[in-house]
């Protein structure tokens, strides 16, 4: 699986309320992800590491098979988008 199975809305926005729960540095540590520097997700004002979302949301809708590691993306605006 990979980034472009992802198509659930539920799996982002749990993987957004994780964030919010745990707080951004657990989030991404425990993701293995680092800070965005370029691209981020808004959602209600706030701003998200579009990555590690992506990757945590990915674990939330194929829960059999577990969220996205930092290598599994490319990077860029292609990416994330």
């Amino acid at each position: 699986m990979a980034l472009g199975d992802l198509s659930d809305r539920r799996a982002v926005l749990s993987a957004i309320d994780e964030f919010n729960r745990v707080g951004r540095d657990t989030f991404l540590d425990k993701y293995g992800f680092g800070r965005a520097t370029r691209y981020y997700l808004l959602d209600r004002g706030m701003r998200y590491d579009s990555k590690a979302i992506a990757g945590a949301a990915h674990g939330y809708q194929f829960p059999d098979v577990g969220p996205l590691q930092s290598h599994d993306f490319s990077g860029g605006e292609n990416t994330v988008a």
